[in-house]
């Protein structure tokens, strides 16, 4: 995950980066635990081999227990402004099983703005602050996301 590296060398100050991700049911986390901790006993488990297979079964038996809705969501923890300790809350919902297009936006929003000429880098570098939020807003209305802000103060 580069976000751990690259958000404490971007905003200074940043004390812990966490990332999680997790599936929608109980039983795909138990299944990929399961795999990976027979894994880390050393049992060599072709996944790669049976990938397509355990993909079309989980198609067909945990899919329909689940839902079509994918979700992201962004906490930031610290101090706000004024001075007062909070938490910055952005969430996005992808429905109608849209939820693989959203790594792909950030990608989509470069291309153009690359074949518009209105990037001037080149060589290989992470694209961290080349896109604003509000950027992503004709996407989203596109695949109908909903995206919201909310902000805690403590």
């Amino acid at each position: 995950m580069p976000d751990l590296a690259l958000f404490p060398a971007r905003y200074p100050g940043v004390r812990d980066v966490e990332f999680h991700a997790a599936l929608e049911l109980r039983i795909q986390h138990i299944c990929l635990w399961l795999a990976a901790a027979l894994r880390r006993l050393g049992l060599p488990l072709p996944i790669d081999r049976w990938a397509a297979r355990l993909d079309a079964l989980s198609a067909r038996v945990l899919d329909p227990l689940g839902s079509d809705m994918g979700a992201m969501k962004v906490q930031v923890r610290g101090v706000l402004e004024g001075g007062k300790q909070g938490c910055l809350t952005w969430q996005l919902t992808a429905p109608g099983g849209n939820g693989p297009e959203i790594p792909c936006m950030a990608a989509v929003l470069l291309a153009c703005k690359l074949a518009k000429n209105e990037l001037h880098l080149t060589g290989a570098f992470p694209c961290m602050g080349l896109l604003e939020l509000e950027e992503f807003e004709v996407e989203f209305q596109r695949w109908k996301f909903t995206s919201a802000i909310a902000e805690e103060t403590q």
